[in-house]
């Protein structure tokens, strides 16, 4: 068939030399205004399959306590399952015949509507998302009919699902210490809601009641169609179709700023798996900080994770809180910081975890010793590393699609401005150990919300925390 003669450096006799085809290149993020306020987005990278969400400034921060609380989490669950137009059997048949993947997610600030299909299918695949988010089976839907009966069994329906499935309501540890991390920070007002309710919560609403929230939330003004591989002027004329018949204006619903309260809180309710959980956290930056690329690559040099871990290098192995947490104290199952960022606030801190609940006293003095640390100026290899790794992930996160639609979505919808990649990158790369010893020394000098599920008998008081804490940065 070949000449074994002929070396792999020459062409083969015979066989066409292949011709190069080159990527297309990924065209600039064109944003259009649509008379009534919706806004348009859309990125091409020249892919066959298009990605297109709609993101809706809805979540659980809007929420009012004991009237509609739960509600962003049951439209999530409730969404492709049947809409004011179709049952969830033809809306289910409809949505097999596209090919198209389908999905909702809600947040504390933002519900999202999302598809995934063939870029000849954009406006099918707009259409029904635009008719998930505005047509949910609860509209029109009143007391005494089918349709009301219909709607309530749904509710009824995802509320099960929810309790049988404690990962989605608040019934697993870490989702019960990040919920009580928010409402502690926060007092339990607009972000300290509940972002995960408790299944029996939700089985509560009823169908006006969501309605409402959802006539009052999804108004232009507060929503961007976002798109990946789709024509600009294509998707603006989809928008136009669903979109531009909505009426301007805001709805009426709570919105008040943020207000950052920090305290002392604790769960002594074992969790389902046992063991112990603390989070120590501060207040931090918001969408909009222009220190908040820097907070992104501290976050990534104090890094952590779990206990286990397989795999080869890259996953973060010499972040600070590996090197001196996981690797140093094995009864430590999980150790991480987090970063939550909103439009006019955010948390930053680091939370940990031990299968052994004897040990949560010790876990949190741990964990307090490592708050402290974090303004210690980073060794020049800490820095280099921490530098290469938030700007590798960014730039391989927005490889998927799906990431980049919502990077997208996310920044108009909270900040209403879109910061490209490159932008991004220029600012990691301009970050200095100085900027970011500063930074941590000024979020931990406020006050710290401290939170503990597990039996804290025994544990350090809030005062003892704090002060250490403040010993340990003014040092």
């Amino acid at each position: 068939m070949f000449d074994p003669d002929v070396p792999l450096t020459e062409p083969f006799p015979g066989v066409p030399t292949p011709t190069p085809r080159e990527r297309p290149p990924v065209s600039p993020v064109r944003v259009t205004k649509l008379g009534n306020g919706a806004r348009v987005a859309s990125v091409d990278t020249g892919d066959r399959v298009s990605s297109v969400g709609l993101f809706v400034r809805a979540g659980s921060r809007y929420e009012s306590a004991g009237i509609s609380t739960g509600v962003c989490s049951l439209l999530e669950h409730m969404a492709f399952r049947g809409s004011a137009r179709r049952s969830k059997f033809l809306q289910t048949r409809a949505l097999e015949k596209t090919g198209a993947s389908f999905g909702a997610s809600a947040s504390r600030e933002v519900l999202i509507y999302s598809a995934e299909g063939m870029r000849a299918a954009s406006g099918t695949l707009v259409a029904e998302i635009t008719e998930a988010a505005l047509q949910p089976m609860v509209m029109g839907a009143t007391q005494g009919t089918a349709a009301w009966d219909a709607a309530r069994a749904e509710i009824k329906t995802q509320a099960a699902a929810m309790a049988e499935h404690p990962q989605l309501s608040a019934g697993d540890a870490s989702v019960e210490l990040n919920e009580l991390l928010h409402a502690t920070a926060y007092n339990s007002v607009g972000l300290g809601m509940a972002s995960l309710p408790k299944a029996d919560k939700v089985g509560e609403l009823t169908p006006d009641v969501v309605a409402s929230y959802v006539s009052a939330s999804h108004t232009p003004d507060r929503m961007v169609l976002a798109a990946a591989n789709v024509d600009h002027d294509t998707l603006v004329s989809h928008a136009e179709k669903h979109l531009a018949g909505l009426p301007a204006g805001s709805g009426s619903l709570p919105e008040a700023p943020a207000h950052y309260t920090g305290g002392w809180a604790r769960s002594t309710t074992a969790p389902s798996c046992g063991g112990g959980h603390v989070a120590i956290g501060f207040e931090s930056l918001s969408w909009a900080h222009e220190d908040l690329v820097p907070l992104c690559v501290l976050r990534t040099l104090l890094g952590g994770g779990s206990s286990f871990s397989s795999g080869g290098p890259g996953k973060g192995m010499y972040t600070r809180l590996y090197t001196g947490v996981l690797n140093v104290h094995g009864w430590v199952d999980a150790c991480a910081a987090f970063n939550h960022v909103y439009s006019d606030t955010g948390l930053f801190g680091i939370s940990a975890s031990c299968l052994d609940g004897s040990n949560l006293p010790h876990l949190v003095d741990v964990t307090t010793e490592q708050v402290g640390a974090m303004a210690r100026v980073p060794t020049v290899e800490e820095l280099t590393r921490a530098k290469a790794m938030t700007a590798a992930g960014l730039v391989m996160d927005l490889e998927s699609r799906a990431v980049l639609v919502e990077d997208i979505g996310r920044q108009l919808v909270i900040g209403d401005t879109y910061m490209t990649v490159e932008e991004v990158l220029e600012q990691v790369e301009k970050v200095t150990g100085e900027q970011l010893a500063a930074l941590a020394a000024r979020l931990t000098s406020g006050k710290p919300t401290v939170v503990v599920v597990g039996d804290a008998y025994e544990t350090a008081s809030y005062e003892e925390i704090a002060s250490t804490v403040h010993k340990q940065i003014s040092a």
